[in-house]
């Protein structure tokens, strides 16, 4: 089902209360393991139970060791000229931005600062190897690329109605040398409250929230599948907001 198929003028009444997570599937795809989970969910308002049962929403962990990547932050038209090449394994787009297309936290690209923000407390980076780390303590000189992170969230964290409704999200976490890509699976809906249960179940102890909603766009090559989606369909022939900010990954 594509994705103007659902109804996202409705998105923000959605709230999610409680939901619990199982595990469906899962599949080596010898450059990264792929997990499908499925939800069983109470939302505040309960009609929307009945609702969302014509629906199943399913989350997709993808999980791959960084050091077997090459690792590439690409800044995109309007801001930037690069594009995402052929060879790529992966690719994901990252930060939140404004209507004039700049990111809402900081980000240097190729040891240039992309904005007037300057990448503080936790960061991404890649260097001059195309390693990928995360980093709180340190300059941002020591690298090629640093994105600022724009939240972070922990299994009780508090966080805003926004994101405890369903919406086209993904997250980022990283543990024992692994990235977790964690989103919805084709064109599913998730919560933060969907994600807390897979923290559990993944031990992740913290993740990070990127720009979703319409900005939503992945893919990942696997030897047996293919992941991805766009949350808006052909989104390069006809879409104008496109994210500028994307990371993608290569097999070494």
């Amino acid at each position: 089902m594509s994705s103007y198929f659902r109804p996202i003028h409705n998105f923000w009444s959605y709230l999610v209360i409680k939901s619990s997570a199982t595990l469906i599937w899962k599949v080596d795809e010898a450059s990264f393991e792929a997990k499908i989970y499925s939800h069983d969910r109470e939302f505040k308002r309960k009609r929307l139970d009945i609702v969302n049962s014509f629906f199943t929403d399913r989350t997709l962990v993808i999980v791959f060791p960084t050091k077997e990547y090459k690792f590439k932050n690409l800044v995109l038209s309007p801001i930037g000229t690069e594009s995402i090449t052929t060879d790529k394994t992966f690719y994901f787009n990252t930060l939140f931005f404004d209507p004039e297309f700049q990111a809402t936290s900081g980000i240097i690209a190729g040891k240039k600062k992309i904005n007037e923000k300057i990448p503080r407390r936790l960061r991404i980076s890649i260097d001059n190897r195309e390693d990928l780390a995360v980093f709180s303590i340190g300059n941002n000189n020591r690298y090629n690329d640093v994105l600022q992170v724009p939240f972070q969230f922990w299994k009780n964290t508090m966080v805003k109605t926004n994101f405890r409704n369903i919406n086209y999200r993904h997250f980022l976490s990283f543990k024992n040398g692994n990235l977790y890509y964690i989103t919805g699976y084709n064109n599913s809906l998730i919560s933060w409250i969907d994600i807390k249960d897979i923290m559990n179940q993944e031990k992740l102890t913290t993740i990070i929230p990127i720009d979703g909603g319409s900005s939503l766009d992945y893919e990942f090559k696997g030897a047996k599948n293919t992941y991805s989606f766009s949350s808006i369909p052909l989104r390069g022939l006809w879409y104008t907001a496109n994210s500028p900010y994307y990371i993608q990954g290569t097999k070494k």
